[in-house]
């Protein structure tokens, strides 16, 4: 089950990439295209496919990796721990 709840995390890290990928088109269309002109069409997608999805793949497997750490307990282990020495320093002051 946690895996499930962790590859949720990879979609939702997919989202955000691809709305981070629309605002930067979006800038694109509107400053760099409005004062040159220059639209990409020497482009061969061709040539950038294997890299968009190894980018992609990187993408949903680091947010997937994010989710295990997080549902799977591995950022909450040493929560105690911090808790009880902070409040041990706190309380020789």
């Amino acid at each position: 089950m946690v895996l499930f709840y962790a590859m949720g995390v990879g979609v939702l890290a997919l989202v955000a990439f691809f709305f981070v990928a629309l605002m930067c088109v979006g800038l694109y269309g509107q400053l760099v295209w409005t004062f040159t002109q220059w639209d990409l069409s020497s482009v061969r997608s061709a040539a950038v496919k294997p890299w968009a999805h190894f980018t992609l793949w990187m993408v949903f497997l680091s947010g997937t990796l994010v989710g295990i750490w997080f549902f799977g307990g591995y950022a909450w282990k040493n929560l105690n721990t911090r808790r009880l020495s902070n409040a041990a320093t706190r309380a020789r002051r």
